[in-house]
């Protein structure tokens, strides 16, 4: 489902943020002074906090903390790019789960990392977006696919923020869709596709004609039939 900005009622249904800290302001001290709970993700890897993932707790924020978060941050703050494809909120991830705060970080952070040299920032929204919009197609080799299968058991609801929408997966209907062979597209063609996607945004804002040409990328992969 691709919505809008959430309404806060929407936003009050998530119970987790996840986002890149890099992009955006340092906004650490206004938790610890707020006590809101969080967690950063795989310091070992980044070294420095600033710099590192983080994963919030929404429940532990006060009700005008929570108010203002949604009014001034949420509705707000985002990357500036010169192509659209790049915009994205500092809000990037809100997850929905019943999982405490140390269990999912913890989960999150076996996600990203596929194997001892490699790094996989799936929680990056123009990662995410090739995950929602290949979800009828068996992608990916057999490895991705057991990962697929564990990061879709650790949330009921995912949403993510791209080019000024929202993306909303839920796990549920993901896991109850019969796969077919359809696509032989790889980890590794994501960048490609994300490339031609950003040098067509530079020319083209609108929408839903990027969210076509996308679409129309994966039928490069499409698996033929030769008889």
């Amino acid at each position: 489902m691709i919505k809008g900005k959430l309404n806060f009622e929407d936003f009050q249904k998530f119970n987790y943020i996840l986002y890149d800290q890099y992009l955006f302001r340092n906004l650490l001290s206004i938790y610890e002074n707020e006590k809101v709970k969080y967690k950063i993700l795989a310091i070992n890897v980044f070294k420095e906090k600033r710099v590192a993932p983080i994963v919030i707790h929404i429940d532990s924020m006060s009700s005008a903390l929570l108010q203002d978060y949604y009014e001034n941050i949420y509705l707000i703050e985002q990357t500036e790019y010169l192509n659209k494809f790049d915009q994205m909120g500092l809000v990037q991830n809100l997850i929905k789960t019943d999982l405490n705060l140390d269990n999912l970080a913890e989960q999150l952070t076996k996600l990203m990392l596929i194997n001892k040299n490699t790094l996989f920032r799936f929680y990056d929204p123009r990662v995410l977006i090739h995950l929602y919009m290949s979800k009828g197609l068996q992608i990916l080799n057999t490895d991705i696919d057991r990962w697929l299968k564990r990061y879709f058991s650790i949330f009921e609801t995912w949403s993510f923020d791209l080019m000024e929408h929202s993306f909303e997966i839920n796990a549920v209907d993901f896991i109850s869709e019969k796969s077919t062979q359809k696509s032989k597209i790889q980890l590794e063609n994501f960048d490609q596709i994300n490339s031609r996607t950003k040098e067509f945004s530079r020319k083209n804002v609108d929408f839903q004609a990027l969210i076509d040409f996308m679409e129309k990328q994966y039928l490069a992969f499409e698996v033929k039939d030769d008889r």
